[in-house]
């Protein structure tokens, strides 16, 4: 065991101590930070792809293009009659006598041909295990004879702490957690509507769109036992009917599930699963 973040008297904190943290905290992935341009792509022409200012992470390891610059990639002529696909990819490196490292935009040439052009292939490599060469996908390039038809990122934008925050904070002000009472004592319902659990039938009512827990004594499961329960509701027919459908996922094993269309429960309660 080594500590990183404290003092010990002479420099210690190497690259890879940084990069270890940092695939902790990001990703041990690649993508953009979600700050300036994201590496915001313009074709100036079908030789030049300019690259805007954003913060990168692949496998940890962080690179940049400055704000309010662009780095500009020359990229070369289309075939004519011909198509072609190029890869744009950050080429991480790491020198194996110095221990020097750098990233840089690499452009891989793709194979022209008539028929439906293949994408180059990207070195993985990993990182953290001490790889010198590793390669991470960032745009690719698409030719049509002598044009460039399109510009695709390969790369995924991640999420700060901030937006994930947020994200959740929505997702679960989406769900509505209703202590049970009465004939539902036993547990919690977590409801995707926001229609009150309190003193259901799991038979005759819960038909809204649901996913919770019932107890071994909720009236209308389907048995004693106690269980998970699926509701959800299915378009039926050319007359705009419903077809409400529900699955129990008893604690025994069992799976049963029962449908309820145009007012009434055309099917009560079925086993379709469980053990022998």
């Amino acid at each position: 065991m080594e500590i990183v973040t404290g003092l010990r008297g002479t420099p210690h904190i190497t690259s890879a101590d940084v990069i270890g943290f940092q695939q902790g905290i990001a990703t041990v992935g690649s993508g953009a930070l979600p700050v300036g341009e994201k590496f915001r792509a313009e074709l100036a022409s079908n030789n030049e792809l300019k690259i805007y200012d954003g913060e990168g992470v692949i496998q940890g390891v962080h690179f940049r293009v400055l704000p309010g610059t662009y780095d500009s990639i020359t990229l070369e002529n289309g075939s004519q009659g011909q198509k072609r696909k190029d890869l744009i990819v950050v080429k991480y490196t790491k020198n194996a006598q110095t221990g020097y490292e750098n990233t840089e935009w690499v452009v891989k040439k793709g194979t022209s041909t008539t028929e439906t052009p293949a994408e180059p292939t990207a070195t993985e490599g990993d990182v953290r295990a001490g790889d010198i060469l590793a390669e991470v996908p960032w745009y690719v390039v698409e030719y049509d004879g002598i044009n460039v038809t399109s510009v695709t990122p390969k790369f995924s934008t991640l999420m700060n702490i901030q937006e994930l925050t947020e994200g959740f904070s929505s997702l679960n002000s989406n769900f509505d957690i209703f202590a049970n009472g009465g004939e539902n004592s036993d547990g919690k319902a977590l409801r995707i509507d926001t229609a009150i659990m309190q003193g259901k039938n799991l038979l005759y009512e819960c038909w809204g769109p649901s996913f919770f827990p019932y107890g071994s004594n909720t009236t209308g499961a389907p048995t004693a036992w106690p269980g998970l329960m699926l509701a959800f509701v299915l378009p039926y027919g050319s007359e705009g009917w419903t077809r409400h459908v529900k699955y129990a996922f008893e604690l025994s094993g069992d799976i049963y599930y029962m449908t309820y269309k145009n007012g009434i429960i055309d099917k009560n309660w079925t086993k379709i699963a469980g053990p022998a």
